[in-house]
């Protein structure tokens, strides 16, 4: 199936779909006892945001530090999140970014 079939008018993923889910664990406490450490936060969404965006996912929503990204193929969910955690890696590279 052409990617293209596999996106909405809206250009978000339709029909079936990979999900997402990240959380940074132990966050809450950390920015109470810490609040210095927030400015780290806004590192970390536009790390994550960027990783999303290159391996054609969509945010779907947020909340604190959490992320729920929806992509129209798995690989190129599991290539989003390998290349956040481990850039670089050949885990990291996505059907879209070979032109397949």
């Amino acid at each position: 199936m052409a990617d293209a079939a596999l996106r909405s008018s809206s250009g978000l993923p339709s029909g079936t779909m990979t999900f997402l889910f990240t959380d940074i664990e132990g966050s809450t406490g950390r920015w109470e006892r810490q609040t210095e450490a927030m400015a780290a936060l806004a590192r970390h969404d536009a790390l994550l945001r960027a990783a999303i965006h290159q391996h054609a996912g969509h945010v779907v929503k947020t909340m604190g530090d959490a992320f729920h990204p929806a992509f129209a193929r798995a690989p190129d969910a599991l290539a989003a999140a390998f290349s956040r955690w481990w850039p670089g890696s050949s885990c990291a590279t996505s059907s879209k970014a070979n032109g397949r």
